[in-house]
């Protein structure tokens, strides 16, 4: 960029700014040459800028322009910190006014786009930003008892955010605790972060006593040392009104969705790889099992979202924990069957969503811990379930096919609500082949490979076309094929009529392609001299 067409950009952004009505259209400008913009002129024009970003603030905005000053003003932090006296400048002089105006914004009006500059603010600035913590915790608490979805999640995110910046904050100054949230564990950061995780833990055991008080009976114990913690945590929540049930109902297990988000989200990988949390795992597992385990029969609350949520929460957990839940597989593999257990005798769209959520996380546990999962332990009851999943997808058409089996030629109508389903099924079979293959007992993975087989040949000879389901059921076939287990042979003549049909009946070209090296590789081990095989598809290029 020329020295001339830098100046023309930047009269033209002050232009814009100036005008309530091109305001957007200069941010988005100045986001775009943020980063080649050269330090001089930087620093010549930064002040004014951030004088005119505090009057948006301040005076009338809409959420378009709160949306793309957050992804400016990102663009410009990035480059002012390098700038020291910039860097500077920001922290003394505008950060603590910008987040005074920010969060009545929030409160008010519950911007998702004034949470996400409030977040970078946090990000890049935790020092100064951390003075705040009665009014985070003000809004963070509101939050919690929020329907709107997109709100809570962006709530989650800054409430992670804090806690993580507080973590850096107390690990970079260790003799200085004025502008961190409070640390009951003392100055080791891994505590901090623990203490927050514990708190949750506790809200969340209250909301299910309250929730059904007769059927409860795991109880949780948490540990002395973060007992100081509940009274100086972010978050404080009101309790809940019982004049209206069906309110109260509701509001409860809108609150235990949005702390299961909060958790999850702590419980994420920082972005800075340099901090390392620690995790009260018996303490989550426990207040899981708390949650997982509650039964009624009450209509007025929805147990499926509540379970998706706490198994998002386990999701989370083994992600970024995974080496530390190795001496509880048990209680995981308890968790996973309990769960496919409860949901086994519906058949609803809701219970096959809790289903597939549970494959999800089986997939998530068996991926990070592989063969020390201890997955054999709990593979013969778990297949059952796989088993049963897998038949309904085309249980559905049997009665039909031996009526009719004229039609077993032709495209017939399928309940394709089983698909969801399935698709969560065969990846968790995925996982359990390409991970745990070797540790599986011989009759174990024998029932597995046939169960998947005759699924394909049912949904095939069905005609049932679904691209996305076809291409993940095809990584599945190609892996099995490639097992190299030594309790099993070849399973070659069982694979060839799949793939050939998967060649001639599909029309997209990925998945063909696929189909069609799959086929190669099963033709190399027969054939190791032969040339390569080409099935033409049925459908026209066109």
């Amino acid at each position: 960029m020329s020295g001339k067409s830098a100046e023309e950009f930047i009269t033209t952004i002050n232009s814009n700014l100036d005008s309530q009505n091109n305001r957007s259209d200069g941010l988005r400008l100045l986001k775009q040459i943020g980063f080649i913009i050269t330090e001089e002129s930087l620093i010549k024009n930064f002040p004014h800028w951030m004088t005119k970003f505090t009057a948006l603030l301040k005076n009338q905005y809409n959420p378009e322009d709160l949306f793309v000053l957050s992804k400016t003003l990102l663009v410009l932090i990035q480059r002012c910190k390098k700038i020291p006296e910039l860097d500077k400048k920001i922290s003394i002089d505008f950060v603590k006014h910008w987040i005074g105006l920010i969060c009545p914004i929030i409160q008010k009006e519950e911007s998702v786009e004034a949470l996400n500059l409030l977040q970078v603010l946090i990000f890049y600035y935790p020092e100064a930003s951390l003075k705040f913590k009665s009014i985070y915790g003000e809004f963070l608490s509101k939050c919690i008892d929020n329907q709107d979805e997109l709100f809570t999640n962006s709530a989650a995110k800054t409430y992670a955010l804090l806690v993580r910046a507080s973590e850096r904050s107390s690990k970079n100054s260790s003799n200085s605790s004025t502008y961190q949230l409070s640390n009951p564990g003392g100055q080791d950061p891994h505590r901090f972060h623990i203490s927050h995780q514990v708190h949750l833990c506790r809200l969340l055991c209250v909301a299910f006593t309250e929730l059904d008080k007769a059927t409860i009976k795991h109880a949780v114990e948490f540990h002395s040392k973060y007992e100081e913690s509940s009274s100086m945590n972010l978050l404080n929540l009101p309790e809940l009104s019982q004049h209206n049930l069906n309110a109260y109902y509701s509001g409860l297990e809108t609150r235990i969705i949005n702390l299961c988000l909060f958790l999850s989200e702590l419980l994420r990988a920082p972005k800075n790889p340099s901090v390392r949390p620690g995790t009260e795992a018996q303490t989550i597992l426990s207040t899981l099992q708390k949650g997982l385990k509650i039964t009624t029969d009450d209509n007025l609350i929805d147990l499926v979202n509540i379970r998706c949520s706490l198994l998002n929460v386990l999701s989370s957990l083994i992600i970024r924990f995974h080496k530390k839940l190795l001496c509880h597989s048990s209680v995981i593999h308890d968790l996973i069957l309990h769960t496919l257990n409860c949901s086994s005798k519906c058949t609803n769209k809701s219970s096959q969503r809790l289903r597939g959520a549970t494959y999800d996380t089986l997939s998530i546990w068996i991926k990070y811990t592989g063969m020390l999962s201890h997955f054999e332990v709990a593979a013969e009851h778990i297949e059952k379930h796989i088993f049963n999943d897998l038949e309904d997808m085309t249980r559905l058409k049997k009665h039909n096919d031996e009526k009719c089996p004229e039609l077993m030629e032709k495209d017939i109508s399928f309940d394709k609500s089983y698909i969801p389903l399935a698709t969560k099924v065969l990846q968790a079979v995925h996982s359990i082949i390409l991970n745990v293959n070797y540790i599986l007992k011989p009759i174990t993975l024998e029932n597995i490979t046939k169960q998947v087989l005759g699924f394909s040949f049912k949904k095939f000879q069905l005609n049932i076309k679904d691209e996305e389901f076809d291409k993940i059921l095809l990584q599945l076939l190609c892996s099995i094929e490639n097992i190299d287990h030594p309790s099993r042979g070849s399973l070659i003549q069982e694979m060839l009529p799949i793939f050939k049909s998967i060649c001639l009946n599909n029309c997209r070209l990925e998945l063909k392609e696929e189909a069609q090296k799959c086929l190669n590789q099963i033709m190399t081990r027969m054939y190791p001299t032969s040339p390569s095989l080409t099935v033409k598809s049925s459908c026209n290029d066109a």
